[in-house]
Formats: structure tokens, C-alpha cells, sequence
């Protein structure tokens, strides 16, 4: 019984391991375009031409197209792996019943970097070439070509592989050349959008690129003392599905979350330990401490992967106003207290948090012997080190009291 459990065990947690990544898809049409014609014995040149066109012109001229695709990391990350690619786009002559063949080109230049594209048209930087297509009635040719990183050598995997390192490669862009294969047939092809009826021609070429994120796992815990495995955390504000602190969640690569510790607004004798506890800081395994009690991020494999709400006992301190005149514990007058930690619930019934200045009657007990109590204070807090939070108290300087041992008001200065 106990090598099943273990077995058991084994399998549940290669489970988590290996959970399928996230499927992705980035579809579009191309972002800009331009056609590239070259003379007989003489440089390729752009040609200022409103459609798409690849093939032969008149004089013996050939006419090459290319296509440019960007995003940004927040659409494709590096950290993505390319699946499958598909491109799609419809080529026609009117009134010639021409076969036609092409070549794609791996241009490994932005469209406005000023090279010469059509030169950039070598052997070396060809991924595919097509079937021969024989036109429909109507004179179309429908290409509609799906790649990936099983396709075979020599067959669609260059393709596969050019997209997939213009991705991995953080460069965010890729550039399409088009060219027919045997240009010698007078006129060009017009290369319009594949799926409407009525010739569109740009933006024509469909691009769409399949693939995944790496798994992204995060793990949310409670840290008091030395016990990571107290009571639970609340994730986007989602109350009615509270997370066990010490467990470890999957999130969308790249979505923006929310983390908030469950035990709020503070623990009062915890463990049977005497002791208040409150949150103080997000241990992030970084160099600076986060106060807020709602921590924000972008879920990233590469990027912090463990949060761990970390509590602090607390102290009850006496603030108060103070006069020789009066009785120790008198009430006199009103003190204001900015406290970083200072935790509350909105109209809404939303815990917030705030460091706006306070205004108390004095004295002040910040006693932390029951949950609606102020909660206490934690001592040791420096003011000294940059972007750090700390106390502050300040008083009125003129403050106006009415003294019973004389019966008269009187004003009293801030010293």
C-alpha cells in the first residue's frame, strides 16, 4: 500500500510538471507591403504599385512582393514556441490559364530599413517552395499552406523555423518575400485576400502563427514566524475561492493578477502564542520590501515566482499630547497618525489600505487584544532608508482646551 501512495504521488505531481502549455494564436494581415521590380542587367528597385504583384512585365522585367508582420512582447513573447504557421492569399490572372509556382523568402530586414529586399532573394534565405497550382475557371489560384515544426525538411520546416526564431530571437517582426519560381509569362499575378470574393488587394496575406507559453506556475503563502502554511490568500479579488497559503497555482503567461493575504485585518493570538500578528511586507526574494497589502504583477514563468505575505507581531504604543498642566491620561486635544499598515474595508466591504494622516483624540492606544481593536504598531520601523515605509504623528500647533481647575478655555502651543 504505502509503493502505491508513492506511485500515486509521483503521477500527481509529473502531472502538474507536465500540464499542456497555453495555446495562443496571432492573426493578421500584413502590416505594410511593398513590390520590388528589377530590369534585365540592372538593380531592383521599388515599384510604386497599388496591388501585390509577382511575376513577369513587359521588357522582361520581374516583379517580387514583400510582406511585413510586428508585434510586441506583450502579444508574442520570446519565450514562445512557434507550433504551427499558416498563410494564406489568393493569386490570379485575368484571361490566362498560366500554371504557377512560387518561392517564400526569409528577409532578415525590417521593410523601411532602406536594404534592398529583392537582393535579399538568395538561395539561402528561401524557406519554402510551393506545388504547381493550375488555375480554376476563373483564373485563381487558392494558397492556403499550413507549416510546423513536423513538416519536413525541405517542405514547409525552414518556414516553421524562420518564424519560430523571429519570435525566440525577441526581434518582433517578420518580413515575406514572394517570388514566382519561373518568371516568363507575360503579365504578373495580382495576390489579393484569400477568403473575399470581390479582389481586395491589400492588406492581402493572411499570417496566422500558433504557439505556447512556457507553464506558469506561481505559489502564494502566508509567512508567519517560521510557518508558511497558515490560512489563506485571495487571488484577483476572487473572495469565494480563497487559495491554502504554501499552494501553487497556474496563471495565463502574461495576464495581470492580484495577490492579497485572506487574514486580514490582523491575526490576534495567533497559534495561542500571546502575540498579534499583522501583515507587513511581500517577500519577493528582491532587494526591496512591498508594504501595499494588494500586490499586482505580470505572470511570467521567468519572473518572481513565489509570494509570501509576510507578518509581524505588533505592539500596542500610547500616543498622545502632553502638557504639565493636565493629568496624565486626560483627554486633551487631537493627534494624527500616518500609518502605512493601516487596513480597513470600503463601502463595498473591499479591504484598502491607506497612509493618509489620521485624526485621533488623544491619547491614542493602539491596543491589539481583539479584531476591532487599532491592531497595534510595529516597532523598529526606520525612517532613514529610502523607499521605506515608516510612522509619522503630528499635532496642531495651536490647540484650544477649556480647563476645569480654571473653568476658562485657554490655547495651548506646540513646543
Amino acid at each position: 500500500m504505502k509503493t502505491l501512495i508513492k506511485i500515486l504521488l509521483n503521477f500527481l505531481i509529473l502531472t502538474q510538471v507536465l500540464s499542456p502549455q497555453i495555446q495562443h494564436i496571432y492573426s493578421k494581415k500584413e502590416n505594410a507591403y511593398v513590390n520590388y521590380i528589377k530590369p534585365t542587367n540592372q538593380p531592383a528597385y521599388p515599384w510604386a504599385h497599388g496591388e501585390h504583384r509577382v511575376g513577369f512585365w513587359t521588357n522582361n522585367y520581374i516583379v517580387a512582393n514583400f510582406n511585413y508582420w510586428s508585434w510586441t512582447q506583450n502579444i508574442i513573447p520570446k519565450e514562445a514556441t512557434v507550433t504551427s504557421v499558416n498563410i494564406k492569399f489568393r493569386a490570379y490572372k485575368p484571361n490566362h490559364n498560366h500554371s504557377f509556382q512560387f518561392y517564400f523568402y526569409n528577409i532578415p530586414y525590417k521593410i523601411d530599413s532602406g536594404v534592398n529586399l529583392y537582393d535579399q532573394c538568395t538561395a539561402n534565405n528561401r524557406v519554402f517552395t510551393s506545388e504547381v497550382y493550375t488555375p480554376n475557371s476563373s483564373y485563381e489560384v487558392f494558397v492556403d499552406l499550413t507549416v510546423s515544426s513536423q513538416s519536413p525538411v525541405g517542405n514547409g520546416w525552414e518556414l516553421w523555423n524562420a518564424i519560430n526564431n523571429a519570435v525566440k530571437s525577441g526581434n518582433n517582426y517578420f518580413t515575406l518575400g514572394i517570388k514566382e519560381a519561373s518568371p516568363s509569362l507575360y503579365p504578373t499575378w495580382n495576390l489579393v485576400q484569400y477568403e473575399n470574393p470581390i479582389n481586395i488587394y491589400k492588406p492581402a496575406i493572411d499570417l496566422t502563427i500558433n504557439y505556447t507559453t512556457p507553464n506558469n506556475f506561481h505559489t502564494f503563502k502566508n509567512k508567519i514566524g517560521s510557518t508558511e502554511n497558515y490560512g489563506n490568500l485571495i487571488l484577483n479579488e476572487i473572495v469565494e475561492d480563497p487559495i491554502p497559503s504554501g499552494d501553487t497555482i497556474s496563471l495565463p503567461w502574461g495576464s495581470y493578477n492580484s495577490i492579497r493575504t485572506a487574514e486580514l485585518p490582523f491575526i490576534v493570538n495567533w497559534n495561542n502564542s500571546n502575540t498579534t500578528q499583522k501583515f507587513n511586507y511581500w517577500d519577493l526574494q528582491s532587494s526591496m520590501n512591498h508594504h501595499l497589502i494588494r500586490h499586482t504583477f505580470l505572470a511570467k514563468a521567468f519572473s518572481v515566482v513565489e509570494f509570501k505575505a509576510t507578518f509581524l507581531p505588533t505592539s500596542v504604543q500610547n500616543i498622545k499630547n502632553y502638557s504639565s498642566e493636565l493629568a496624565a491620561n486626560q483627554n486633551f486635544g487631537r493627534i494624527f497618525l500616518q500609518d502605512p499598515w493601516y487596513i480597513y474595508k470600503d463601502a463595498n466591504q473591499i479591504w484598502q489600505q491607506t497612509d493618509e494622516f489620521e485624526d485621533y483624540v488623544s491619547p491614542l492606544l493602539t491596543s491589539n487584544n481583539s479584531i476591532t481593536s487599532y491592531g497595534g504598531v510595529f516597532l523598529n520601523q526606520r525612517f532613514d532608508i529610502p523607499n521605506q515605509p515608516y510612522y509619522s504623528v503630528k499635532a496642531d500647533y495651536l490647540q484650544t482646551f477649556n480647563l476645569p481647575q480654571t473653568g476658562r478655555t485657554h490655547k495651548f502651543y506646540f513646543q
